[in-house]
């Protein structure tokens, strides 16, 4: 039997000052029902009160939104080929660094730094179809609009704290879209989880193995699959999101408790399968593409001799891990690793 408590019904936290979900049936029902907004939206939406299946033309329906959300197969493995080819050669600088230091401590890189991060770059720029010295240029620009949903999520900053950076990520954007594709929130919601949310999801998954390697690795070949169900559970256990946030609309009863318009509901999703990529109206549309890219990933890492040194994560160290760390999402920031023989 679980030694873990059992769910409660919804309740109310005075620290926080919001209502607490913990139980999937409940936080289906805030997900799915319009009466519980989003940051920023102050009324019901008529359209998202029908089922998602009968809801008007969404954005991710769009022609010119397949090739971003739904990649041949021969780019896919391209940017695979890319993300192996940067882990060798930074193993192959690990033992370089490892002979020349003849026994000494062995040598520490940060996987973030030398391979996700710009892998995560290449990514945004392929399928964004933008200049990849643009992606990287405009680095701190996707990084602060990510931190401040972040710190809206918890309450402790404004939507508005990230107009600048929008508005440069989107000036930035301009040059390279077409009559047919005018560049809108799709683009930047995209360049924003690409180069951000991904490197983070990927580290947490190298983070999450054991030195052995010891998750099932993907059949040679089947790096663009759809992920068995523990290879699910393993991607909802890298992802970064701990918490959704909604707002009432209006007055809501469920079930025994009456929740007032403007409260704020906390639905607690963190490592659930059955959320990681939401559910109802607001349900992730670039699910597909992260399963593929965080699959096609972790087969990479688990054949690869790279391996997380947690033992150097201390206050006091160079290699401390940095984190977006709230209750909406925490997210690793920097990555030490060494090779296996070294341990």
């Amino acid at each position: 039997m679980s030694d873990m408590p059992p769910l409660r019904a919804p309740y109310f936290s005075v620290p926080d000052g919001v209502w607490v979900m913990e139980r999937p049936a409940d936080i289906r029902v805030i997900l799915r029902d319009a009466r519980f907004g989003m940051l920023g939206e102050t009324a019901i939406d008529p359209a998202a009160v029908a089922e998602v299946a009968d809801q008007p033309f969404r954005w991710w329906q769009a022609s010119a939104s397949a090739s971003l959300l739904n990649p041949n197969a021969e780019v896919i493995d391209d940017l695979v080929n890319q993300l192996r080819a940067a882990s060798q050669a930074l193993a192959a600088a690990l033992d370089a660094a490892d002979q020349r230091a003849m026994g000494d401590d062995p040598a520490v890189m940060d996987l973030m730094a030398t391979v996700l991060r710009p892998w995560s770059h290449a990514v945004a720029a392929r399928l964004l179809d933008i200049p990849l010295p643009v992606v990287v240029e405009a680095e701190p620009l996707a990084r602060r609009v990510f931190e401040v949903a972040a710190q809206v999520e918890d309450s402790t900053g404004l939507p508005a704290d990230a107009t600048p950076a929008t508005l440069g990520l989107l000036e930035r954007l301009a040059p390279y879209r077409r009559a047919d594709r005018p560049g809108d929130g799709l683009d930047i919601q995209a360049w924003v989880a690409l180069t951000q949310t991904l490197p983070a999801l990927i580290a947490a998954g190298v983070l999450g193995r054991s030195p052995e390697g010891g998750h099932r690795r993907c059949p040679a070949g089947a790096t663009a699959d759809v992920p068995t169900r523990s290879e699910e559970a393993r991607l909802a256990s890298a992802s970064p999101v701990r918490a959704l946030f909604r707002t009432a609309l209006t007055e809501v009863a469920l079930g025994e408790v009456v929740i007032a318009p403007g409260d704020r509901v906390m639905l607690l999703v963190a490592h659930d399968p059955q959320f990681l990529f939401g559910d109802g109206r607001h349900r992730c549309a670039g699910a597909s593409l992260v399963r593929t890219l965080f699959g096609a990933a972790m087969a990479v890492f688990d054949a690869s001799p790279l391996v997380a040194k947690t033992d150097v994560i201390t206050e006091n160290d160079h290699f401390l891990i940095q984190r977006v760390d709230g209750r909406a999402m925490r997210t690793v920031g920097v990555l030490p690793v060494q090779l296996a023989g070294s341990l």
